[in-house]
């Protein structure tokens, strides 16, 4: 049995299918720091689904575990655009770091807004505090 077939067992051929799409307009690199690595790539929600977003094509975006999971989070952001994948290992580790640190900083800068605003987050979900 191939290694894709493992991953993805269980689910429909539509849903691998519009899975595939997604990942090849995003060259199947990380939309951020643009690594090319398989294994940590992750379909995104650019608004979450717990906050109202859906599963259109135009609210998806490819990113990889450290810029979805320990910098996005449940942020809402812009769409971002398919990069070119990063593959040169030294070059790319460099790159790759300033274009996660880049992107920290600007979830960051999100979320002091959103606290601003009388937001807060709470096991992962923003809630408005002025309601």
């Amino acid at each position: 049995m191939s290694k894709k077939k493992n991953i993805l067992k269980g689910y429909s051929k539509e849903s691998v299918a519009y899975r595939d799409s997604i990942m090849e307009e995003y060259n199947w690199c990380c939309a951020v720091c643009g690594t090319a690595d398989r294994d940590s790539l992750n379909i995104d929600h650019v608004i979450p689904e717990s906050t109202g977003g859906s599963n259109e094509l135009d609210n998806l975006q490819v990113l990889c575990t450290p810029c979805n999971c320990q910098i996005k989070g449940n942020v809402p952001t812009e769409r971002l655009s398919p990069k070119k994948p990063n593959r040169d290992s030294l070059k790319a580790y460099k790159a790759i770091s300033k274009k996660r640190m880049a992107f920290r900083c600007q979830i960051n800068g999100a979320r002091k807004d959103l606290n601003e605003r009388g937001f807060y987050q709470k096991n992962g979900t923003w809630y408005n505090s002025n309601t």
